[in-house]
Order: structure tokens, then sequence, then C-alpha cells
């Protein structure tokens, strides 16, 4: 029997298919990067087995130990100006995108009127500012008593379609003018952005707004004002907030639209259609067109539903009143 001890054949990495070692990984990788004409900067590296450790061998002196030192000798380098002018461009983009107007939330601050090449938008705007009473009003830009509120949501939790989050809050005057509108950063993961139909895409939440911050404006906007939405319990749920009974106005519950409608829960988009002529949610939803709609579809009620709101008051008032005065049992 020979006693001399077994040698380790040594093998060309190049030439074996399966890969049994994290340098032997390395090449093949250097390999499908078309970097095997850089074989005369890395040499041919041997791998000798062991039952402990792989060490890594180079002809050449004087190289870094350093694989990835190694693989950054041969990949391309960006160059810093061109670093610059990409990061640059995001920054514009990024506030293109998140852009929104700024909201003061005092009563007495102006707003600038909203115009719109949107022909919906334009039907919209002509029916709340346009009108033969209001065309020349002069408080068409001011905050004012009716605001009406709309809010987009995506979804959160492990499937997206079972919890939902705020991710956008519009809300407007009694002409459409904007007054807040702003994207919000959920607490959440969001996983599902419901794009087709929220309009709201990644990038719109990456500079967004705390939630705090949102809640916080809005809180201070709606404080004793009329609130105007479409099934608004559902937004005012998102944005954690209470409002008085009183001081709401649901165009999703109203008696006479709900006939109109000749359904229990009339939708927002079939609203617009029966009173206003106006179809929206073309596509993905747009929560100030939401609004304007909402208020708009108000506004053609208001008198005979304020009238109702006063006659329903007044009645509580009474029955209050005879609860206070009937002598004890």
């Amino acid at each position: 029997m020979n006693s001399e001890p077994l040698r380790t054949p040594r093998r060309m990495v190049f030439n074996q298919k399966l890969i049994s070692s994290p340098q032997e990984l390395l090449l093949s990788l250097f390999r499908r990067l078309n970097l095997t004409k850089n074989k005369q900067n890395i040499n041919m590296v041997e791998v000798t087995s062991s039952s402990s450790s792989h060490q890594l061998t180079r002809r050449k002196p004087g190289r870094a130990s350093s694989n990835w030192k190694t693989l950054q000798t041969v990949l391309p380098q960006v160059p810093a100006a061109v670093k610059a002018r990409n990061a640059q461009r995001k920054k514009i983009k990024n506030q293109a995108i998140i852009s929104l107007p700024h909201t003061q939330s005092s009563s007495t601050t102006s707003i600038t009127p909203s115009t719109s090449s949107n022909p919906t938008t334009q039907k919209l705007l002509d029916i709340l500012q346009n009108s033969p009473t209001h065309r020349t009003s002069a408080n068409q830009t001011e905050i004012g008593k009716y605001l009406a509120v709309d809010c987009e949501m995506v979804g959160v939790g492990p499937r997206g379609n079972e919890q939902s989050a705020l991710a956008r809050v519009s809300i407007v005057n009694y002409y459409g003018n904007v007054v807040l509108d702003t994207y919000v950063r959920p607490k959440e993961k969001v996983t599902d952005y419901r794009t087709w139909v929220s309009g709201i895409k990644p990038q719109h939440l990456e500079n967004a707004s705390s939630f705090e911050d949102v809640t916080r404006k809005v809180a201070d906007l709606i404080q004793d004002k009329i609130l105007i939405g479409h099934a608004i319990s559902n937004d005012l749920q998102a944005l954690l907030l209470t409002h008085p009974r009183q001081l709401i106005r649901d165009t999703s519950t109203y008696q006479p639209l709900r006939k109109l409608a000749k359904t229990k829960f009339p939708g927002l988009k079939k609203l617009a259609l029966l009173v206003l002529d106006i179809e929206i949610q073309k596509d993905s939803h747009c929560s100030v067109d939401d609004a304007r709609a909402t208020l708009a579809i108000y506004r053609t009620q208001k008198d005979q539903w304020e009238s109702l709101v006063k006659k329903e008051q007044a009645l509580a008032k009474k029955e209050q009143v005879r609860q206070q005065t009937r002598p004890p049992a």
C-alpha cells in the first residue's frame, strides 16, 4: 500500500458544473456576468478542500483579500454626477406628486378658487360657483359654515381586502373650492393600494403627512361646521373623529334621496347621475370631486333638508322640556 498521504485533487472552477463552495459560487457569478475577460486581473483561483476551511489564493500579491472589493474592481461604476442628477430628478418627482394645496385652519383664511380642465370637475364647479344666486358672491373663497368631506382608503392586513386605512382626505367649502386635500401615511403596512378605485399609488404616500397631523387639522376645520358627506360615518370612523349629529348631512341616508334612487342605500355615483346629470367615478375615484358631487347634491335639497332638521330639533327640544317638567312618579 502506498504510504503517501492522499492529496485532494485540484479542480478548475470553470470546468465544474456543480458548485460546492463559496469560492466556486463567486467565480461562477463572474462567468455569468461575462467577466471572464478580467481573468488576467484575478488570475486562476485554486480551490483547496479542507475539512475545516476553504482558502482562496491569488497568484499576484498585493491584491485585497476581500471578494467584494475584487468584485467592485470589475463592475462598472456610476459616475458621481449621474448619481446627483438621478437624486435631483427623484426629489422633483416626489415634490410634484405630493404638492397638494396648503390649508390654514382659521375660518377667516381665504382659499384660492379652484379651476380644472377635467370635464367632470368643471361641470361640478359650474354648478357650485356659477349659479345665478352665487355668481357675484364675494365669500366663495372663505371656509364658511358648510364643508363637504370625502376620504380614500387603502388595504392593510394580510389580504388587503379585509381592513382599510386612511390614505387621502379632501375637504371643500360651500362653493367647491379646496380647503384641505392631503395624502395620509398609514401606520400599518399597505398590502393593497386599490389604485383602480382609490387612485392611490405608492409614490403618493412616500412623503405623506402623518395620521395624527391630518386628523388634528380636520378636527380644527370641521368644528361647529355643518359637515356634508356620503356615508359620512365611514369617513369619520377612518379619521377617528366624531361630529354632532345635528351638524351632519349624509346624502346616503336622506329619505327623499333614497326614494329618488329607489333603494335604501343609494350610491354617490347613482345620485350624481339622477340629481346632477353628471357621471362621476368613471375611472378611479377622486376624493375632491366626490366631495364636490356630494355638496352639489346637498345643495339641491338644502331648503327642504334644513327645514326638516329645524322641525326635528324643535320636537327634540320640546320632548326634552316635557321630560324635565314631568312630575316624579
